[in-house]
């Protein structure tokens, strides 16, 4: 019966460390830039470098412990669907920014 409720405990452990590994570093990830920012601790150019790095380990850490993505080099139909999921993010993120870019452009000259 001792045994038992170990071996639960640890499975439990097991099952439940990587997500709150996950979860700590991506507090870790919006905290940090979050403090660098408010504090202007660098110059806009070099802050903003410094986001997209920890936007890039942001996602690496999303693939990683929560969607599971570990061997998505040998499985070539999860690597294209991983590609295309990335491609669509960023015509969406690159549209939006062209969008409103724009729109505040022309706002602009209205007035």
């Amino acid at each position: 019966m001792l045994n038992n409720s170990k071996n639960n405990k640890k499975l439990f452990y097991n099952l439940v460390k990587p997500y709150l590994y996950g979860l700590l570093f991506s507090i870790l990830c919006t905290i940090v830039p979050f403090i660098i920012l408010k504090n202007n601790f660098f110059s806009r150019k070099i802050s903003i470098l410094i986001i997209i790095f920890f936007l890039t380990i942001q996602i690496i850490i999303q693939f990683k412990y929560f969607l599971k993505v570990k061997n998505y080099l040998k499985d070539s139909w999860s690597n294209i669907s991983l590609f295309f999921a990335v491609f669509l993010s960023a015509i969406i993120l690159i549209g939006s920014f062209w969008i409103m870019i724009h729109l505040h452009h022309d706002n602009y000259l209205s007035n």
